[in-house]
């Protein structure tokens, strides 16, 4: 593997450097410049061309390719039980008159 350039989008302005006698090179090999290297290119006026359009160019698309989309929550359902005073106060398992009835059964 070979660096032939670098790209550092942080920097005020951003640093774009190649050495363009080795990228020419790798391309007349066969290699194939990514889409977004290959617009990164036409930039530096190395190779000439249209740019190609990628999944983050904002005309192409407002969310990635490959991101599902979201599914619709549901509402959530209450619990018919939950204010239902006729049934009296919850009983816990040590309650001993739930016991009873669990043995007798």
């Amino acid at each position: 593997m070979e660096i032939i350039g670098r790209y550092n989008p942080r920097t005020n302005p951003k640093t774009v450097e190649f050495d363009a006698e080795r990228v020419k090179y790798w391309l007349s090999k066969g290699a194939v410049a990514s889409d977004t290297v290959h617009n990164l290119l036409i930039n530096a006026k190395i190779i000439k061309g249209d740019k190609r359009r990628t999944p983050w160019t904002p005309s192409a698309r407002t969310r990635p390719p490959n991101r599902p989309r979201r599914k619709k929550r549901r509402p959530r359902r209450r619990n018919k039980f939950a204010n239902n005073k006729a049934a009296g106060p919850a009983r816990r398992f040590d309650d001993p008159r739930l016991l009873t009835t669990l043995k007798a059964a």
